[in-house]
């Protein structure tokens, strides 16, 4: 099959520069359309406004606005507001930044992580011109392998089987039996009907619980079944008074709060150094209408009075994730006041899947609806851990049930 040209969108303000993106660019007709050109972030926004692109080229220092100056802050703001979601953006599938100035601390912190980092551009050499088109022929490639082969627009993961994974199959009466993924990982197949249309699904469950085990399967998935939304159900735990037992958190931005380095100050100390990922802001809107669904949330009645504990309900907020299970109040205490005041959950995985899907050389979402289980503190116990996966469970199955075609075009998929 003959796949079409890459459209690229080059936002450069430096003419010898954008002469040379261009020139090269068109000498490869076969992998490059003829590129839409701007020189500001603000003209860049108008035409990603416009239309979805296969890749933006973005030098890291350009002006906002045509007469203003070049800064690097306006292109690390117009990824960040891509990465959000903000201002109606159609998301590139793929983007590459360069810069000809070395990488100021900020930046280089910005795009650790991110796929390809920043490419190193000299105006004495092809370089950075050689890269471009090798990636450009790799994402050409993987275009062409993307229209012919999708296994789900959905992959829903836990991170154990008991009692997360047995929950949402509970709730997915419609999954097929356990068929390969690879030579280590079963998966489960189905296709839920929503608003007339059939979204297809894949369920499975990491090796162990913990970060690294979740983003091996977030990624083995990625690579293997091209989801376009990668949903994580389970369990975790409130921070204080923020949600109670059983009520649905959704995270809208995660980060590792164990991540920083110690350090010798005449004794050890440890500097933080956490890094978040946020949802699109479209996403918001969306939870609201769950949240506002009370004949869903009055479904768990039975379940509620058996336990004596209230109806659950959805929370938005900020997750802290990290590698150890949590039974101090004195530790949930140090991450609201040294990392962010308003963490509403603690898990042990979110922000890895995040990471994954924020990684992954094409543009996959990835949100994470975990209930709460316990509260982190010293009467930490697992008596409502089947209760918070069902109650997981089933908001995921709601939600793909009821708002999945919303829910896919939050990412512009």
């Amino acid at each position: 099959m003959t796949t079409a040209p890459l459209s690229v969108l080059l936002v450069e303000d430096t003419p010898a520069k954008k002469r040379k993106l261009f020139e090269r660019m068109r000498a490869s007709p076969d992998i490059f359309s003829d590129p839409d050109v701007v020189g500001c972030t603000a003209d860049a926004i108008k035409r990603l406004q416009e239309k979805q692109y296969d890749l933006m080229v973005l030098d890291i220092a350009v002006p906002h606005r045509a007469d203003g100056d070049p800064n690097e802050q306006n292109s690390i703001d117009l990824l960040a507001a891509i990465d959000e979601g903000i201002g109606n953006i159609k998301r590139p599938r793929h983007v590459l930044p360069i810069s000809a100035d070395e990488q100021s601390e900020k930046v280089s912190e910005f795009f650790k992580g991110r796929p390809w980092g920043c490419i190193h551009y000299r105006e004495d050499s092809d370089e950075a011109l050689d890269i471009i088109v090798k990636i450009a022929q790799w994402i050409h490639r993987k275009v062409s392998d993307e229209a012919t082969i999708s296994k789900c627009d959905i992959f829903i993961l836990t991170a154990l089987e008991e009692p997360e994974f047995t929950a949402v199959e509970a709730a997915f009466p419609e999954l097929g039996h356990f068929e390969p993924l690879d030579a280590t990982q079963l998966v489960r197949y189905g296709e839920i009907a929503c608003d007339g249309n059939k979204i297809s699904v894949a369920l499975g469950f990491a090796q162990r619980m913990g970060p690294v085990a979740s983003a091996v399967l977030c990624t083995k998935a990625i690579e293997l079944l091209k989801p376009k939304l990668i949903l994580m159900a389970g369990i975790c735990a409130a921070v204080g008074d923020k949600a109670n037992i059983g009520d649905l958190v959704v995270a809208d931005a995660s980060w590792d709060w164990q991540s920083g380095k110690y350090v010798d100050k005449g004794s050890a100390d440890f500097e933080l150094a956490p890094h978040q990922l946020n949802v699109p802001a479209k996403v918001h809107a969306l939870l609201l209408k769950v949240k506002r669904d009370s004949g869903f949330w009055m479904s768990f009645n039975k379940d509620v009075i058996d336990l004596k504990i209230d109806v659950p309900k959805l929370v938005r907020g900020p997750v802290a994730t990290g590698a150890s299970v949590i039974a101090d109040e004195r530790v949930i205490k140090k991450i609201r006041e040294d990392q962010n005041k308003n963490v509403v959950g603690l898990d042990m995985e979110t922000y890895a899947v995040y990471a994954a899907c924020a990684s992954a050389g094409y543009n996959v979402g990835a949100l994470s609806l975990k209930a709460v289980c316990d509260k982190a503190n010293k009467e930490k116990d697992d008596r409502y851990q089947p209760f918070a996966a069902k109650v997981s469970a089933q908001s995921v199955k709601h939600l793909v049930s009821n708002y999945g075609n919303e829910l896919l075009a939050c990412w512009g998929r």
